[in-house]
């Protein structure tokens, strides 16, 4: 199968949307179902969008001052094949950011290569990597975060978290958690939380297949699709990378009373 075919497959046609770039405009990207098999992941992104192009206020300052990079469906292939987890060619993309191949994995290959393009210009500031997930086997939305040895950096990046539980009320931050294992070196997350400079945090957003329960509460409630699309999750996300816009080096943690 050579390149042409095998990227019509689907029919799927991809073009880049892009927000119009100006100097100082700080970034957000975002990229969703990398596993193919993980459809919640489309519905928080598609959420997010629908957010982003909104009337909302929120939305509208966010437009003004943050530029938002968006790959709705890293593996379109293998969600066209009705694969759970890999590509058309057997890969697992998300063990495969250390060196993707522009034959093997060629949208993990773009994607790549754009972060690297914007983490070297001097005038773009990456500021958030989130890559949306959904998980089989736990409830509501969670975060994975990487570990750091400073700790200051240990404390800006459990702020985002921090505020999206306070904000979403199916998002935990009990399931919330950094490491740094060793299976997971190849995920995005990981791999850009390396490579990126220590003002870029990387995170993966998981939200469970089933459903979320709320503080006090032991009776689960489904996630639907346009429950996902709707989701505080989704629109938190968003919201909360306003807070962004004002959170510099030059702000006391102790005064964002978030991580005590």
């Amino acid at each position: 199968m050579d390149s042409e075919s095998r990227d019509r497959i689907g029919q799927n046609i991809c073009r880049s949307l892009l927000l119009p770039e100006c100097e100082q405009k700080r970034v957000v990207f975002l990229t969703a179902r990398v596993h193919p098999g993980e459809s919640p992941a489309s519905f928080i992104c598609q959420g997010v969008i629908d957010f982003l192009v909104s009337q909302h206020p929120v939305a509208q300052v966010l437009r003004d001052h943050v530029v938002f990079k968006i790959v709705p469906m890293l593996n379109p292939d293998g969600v066209y094949l009705g694969n759970y987890r890999c590509s058309l060619m057997g890969f697992d993309l998300n063990r495969h950011w250390q060196d993707p191949s522009p034959w093997a994995h060629p949208t993990l290959h773009a994607v790549k290569q754009l972060i690297v393009q914007m983490n070297q210009d001097p005038k773009v500031s990456l500021e958030f990597y989130i890559d949306v997930h959904a998980h089989s086997t736990m409830m509501n939305g969670f975060m994975y975060g990487n570990v750091f040895e400073e700790e200051e950096r240990v404390q800006r990046q459990a702020v985002f978290p921090r505020l999206l539980c306070q904000n979403a009320p199916d998002f935990s931050l009990s399931s919330t958690s950094f490491n740094r294992d060793v299976v997971k070196a190849g995920t995005g997350r990981r791999f850009l939380g390396g490579l990126l400079d220590d003002t870029s945090y990387c995170y993966t957003l998981e939200v469970s297949f089933y459903g979320y329960l709320t503080t006090g509460s032991t009776t689960p409630v489904p996630y639907t699709e346009d429950s996902c699309i709707l989701s505080s999750v989704s629109s938190s996300l968003l919201s909360l990378s306003y807070f962004s816009l004002s959170f510099s080096s030059t702000i006391p943690l102790s005064s964002l009373d978030l991580l005590g």
